[in-house]
C-alpha cells in the first residue's frame, strides 16, 4: 500500500475510534486495527503513525524513544516536517535544515532550541536504524544503516555536519555501496583524462583520509535505546 493509503488509513480509524487524545493504550489499539486492516507486511511503523498524528492535530500522551518532543508552541512551528530518511536527498535536506535552526539557535544563546534540535535528530537516528531492521532487502537495509549514521553524526556534531557529508557522499566506498552521482570512469577514459590533465586534485585522493579522520575525531554517540 502506498503511504498515501497508509495515511488515510491511520486517520480514518483514528476518526472510527474517537480517538482525540492518545496515550499508550490507544496507541497500541489503534496499531492493533492497522494491523488488522493492512496486515503485517503493509503496517505502517510506529515512527510513521506517530508522524501522522501529529500533523493531523491529535493530542499525544506518548513516550518512548522514536516519539519527537513536545515543542512549545514557538518551537513547534520551526520544527514542523523538519524529520525526513526517506532517501539520502531527504535525509540531507532534513539535517541541513536541523543545522539552519541549530546555528541560529546558538547565535541567539537559545539552550532549548538547541536541545530541541538534537533531541530531534536522536529520534530520527533511532527511527532509521529501526527502518534498517525492518528492511527486507539488502540496499535498503543499508542505505537506512547510512541514514542512521548520519543523524547520529549530526547530533554528536552540528557543526561538522555539512563538511562531513561531502566529503562522506564523494568517498570511494559510498559510491561503490550506494552509486550516487556520477560513475567512476572507466579505466581507458581514466588514462585519457590523465594524460588531459596531467595534475590531480590532492583533496580528491586524500578524500578517504580524511573522512576516516573527522569521523574519528568526533566524540562517539550514544547507543540505540
Amino acid at each position: 500500500m502506498s503511504r498515501g493509503g497508509k495515511k488515510d488509513a491511520i486517520l480514518r480509524l483514528c476518526r472510527e475510534m474517537a480517538l482525540e487524545e492518545i496515550g499508550e493504550a490507544e496507541f497500541a489499539r489503534l496499531k492493533a486495527r492497522l494491523h488488522q486492516e493492512l496486515g503485517g507486511a503493509d503496517r505502517p511503523s510506529d515512527g510513521y503513525i506517530l508522524d501522522v498524528l501529529r500533523e493531523a492535530g491529535c493530542r499525544l500522551r506518548l513516550s518512548g524513544p522514536f516519539v519527537p518532543p513536545t515543542f512549545e508552541d514557538e518551537y513547534a512551528r520551526q520544527f514542523e516536517g523538519v524529520l525526513k530518511f526517506d532517501t539520502f536527498e531527504h535525509a540531507e535536506q532534513s539535517l541541513r535544515e536541523l543545522g539552519r535552526l541549530y546555528h541560529r539557535f546558538k547565535e541567539s544563546g537559545d539552550g532549548k532550541g538547541i536541545a530541541y534540535a538534537r533531541a530531534l535528530a536522536h529520534v530520527g537516528r533511532r527511527r532509521a536504524r529501526a527502518a534498517a531492521r525492518r528492511a527486507k532487502e539488502e540496499r535498503a537495509r543499508a542505505i537506512k544503516e547510512e541514514i542512521a549514521e548520519w543523524f547520529a553524526l549530526w547530533a554528536s556534531s552540528p557543526e561538522t555536519f555539512e563538511v562531513w557529508v561531502e566529503l562522506r557522499k564523494r568517498a570511494p566506498d559510498f559510491q561503490r555501496r550506494f552509486g550516487l552521482g556520477q560513475a567512476e570512469p572507466s579505466s581507458d577514459l581514466a588514462r585519457h583524462e590523465a594524460r588531459e590533465s596531467p595534475v590531480v586534485p590532492s583533496a580528491i585522493s586524500a578524500l578517504p583520509d580524511a573522512v576516516e579522520k573527522l569521523g574519528s575525531a568526533l566524540p562517539k554517540c550514544e547507543e540505540d535505546v
